[in-house]
């Protein structure tokens, strides 16, 4: 089966974005990204229509998942790739120490 395409949005500018862009070419993911300069077609069409809790800048959509929240995103991108090792160890002890 196929991985289908995460999307990203954010404004149009670099921002904490380019974080989340950063972390899915690192770990090969293919993505689109949606890019809002204007604010009024984030503001007043795509965030009441997002349909998840705490819709934000920048999103993710995973198929009919949705996330927001750089943090949150990036842990969520590296737990599905099963690559612990990039944020703090394979390990609970390695875990900790960065902790």
């Amino acid at each position: 089966m196929a991985q289908s395409k995460i999307t990203v949005g954010y404004w149009g500018i670099r921002g904490k974005g380019i974080l989340v862009k950063h972390a899915l070419a690192l770990m090969d993911y293919e993505f689109e990204e949606v890019s809002y300069n204007d604010p009024n077609v984030w503001f007043g069409k795509d965030k009441p229509e997002f349909n998840a809790p705490f819709p934000n800048l920048p999103y993710i959509k995973d198929g009919e998942f949705k996330l927001s929240e750089t943090d949150a995103i990036i842990t969520y991108l590296v737990a599905k790739k099963m690559r612990l090792d990039l944020i703090g160890g394979l390990n609970p002890q390695e875990q900790a120490r960065v902790a």
